[in-house]
């Protein structure tokens, strides 16, 4: 009986040196894609990355939102706001103009602070962010491609949702899509922890063809016509792109030119 008392004591005292695990905050996030175009690849691009602080985390904290974040600005995307095509989207910041932009996300590139000139309207910000959409589009497929992506996802007809996303500023591709709305062809969203799950809807289309006669019989020698409609492939983020539409015809027919 003394050797068992012994042996629990043991145990109690390995117990009480366990150390408490600590907590994490979390850093990574979701995007779902909202009724996706069956067969269409979706591209996303991590535009900014960011981080987050927290002065009073400690291993007993359990709330997973930081004091503050911090954006900057990711390696493949330098190019396009430093000097590049995207250079207006970034207004670096000044004690002139630092009450001007203070409703603006700030990163720190290079020793420099700049606000992130981005907005869709509300809350007294500009209205650019169609342009800045197209933008970056333009460069992702001319100068990234799909080889450096950060993730993707093809789509059938349903929601899609890309998991475990780190916390970042995310555009979204829809690969050779069309229809470009007002919303532009590529959609962005941004994810943190305070909003780790972002939801978005692509306002694009794949092209389609139609092919339509004049009539449903006709007589040996009597001419028909045929017509075919199709949808424009969105050219936006192409230096040079081929459209070639082939049509072969039935045994039977002779084309007239």
């Amino acid at each position: 009986i003394k050797m068992m008392a012994l042996v629990i004591a043991m145990v109690m005292m390995v117990a009480m040196v366990i150390p408490a695990m600590a907590a994490t905050k979390a850093t990574s996030g979701t995007i779902t894609i909202k009724n996706t175009e069956s067969g269409t690849v979706y591209d996303l691009y991590k535009v900014f990355d960011l981080s987050g602080t927290d002065s009073d985390f400690t291993e007993e904290t359990t709330e997973e939102v930081y004091d503050a974040i911090a954006y900057t600005l990711d390696s493949d995307w330098v190019n396009f706001f430093i000097g590049g095509s995207g250079a207006s989207y970034l207004i670096e910041k000044t004690s002139e103009n630092a009450a001007t932009y203070s409703k603006y996300n700030q990163l720190t590139y290079n020793g420099k602070t700049y606000f992130i000139y981005i907005g869709d309207g509300t809350d007294s910000t500009v209205n650019n962010i169609v342009e800045f959409t197209n933008a970056a589009m333009t460069y992702a497929v001319d100068t990234l491609t799909s080889t450096k992506r950060d993730a993707s996802t093809t789509g059938d007809g349903t929601d899609k949702t890309v998991e475990n996303l780190n916390f970042g500023y995310y555009l979204v591709v829809p690969v050779g899509a069309s229809n470009q709305t007002e919303n532009s062809s590529g959609s962005v969203a941004s994810i943190n922890s305070t909003i780790p799950n972002a939801e978005i809807v692509v306002k694009a289309v794949k092209p389609s063809i139609e092919k339509t006669d004049t009539a449903e019989t006709v007589d040996i020698g009597t001419d028909l016509t045929y017509t075919i409609t199709g949808t424009v492939p969105n050219t936006t983020g192409y230096t040079s792109y081929t459209y070639t539409v082939a049509d072969t015809m039935t045994s039977g027919l002779t084309f007239n030119k």
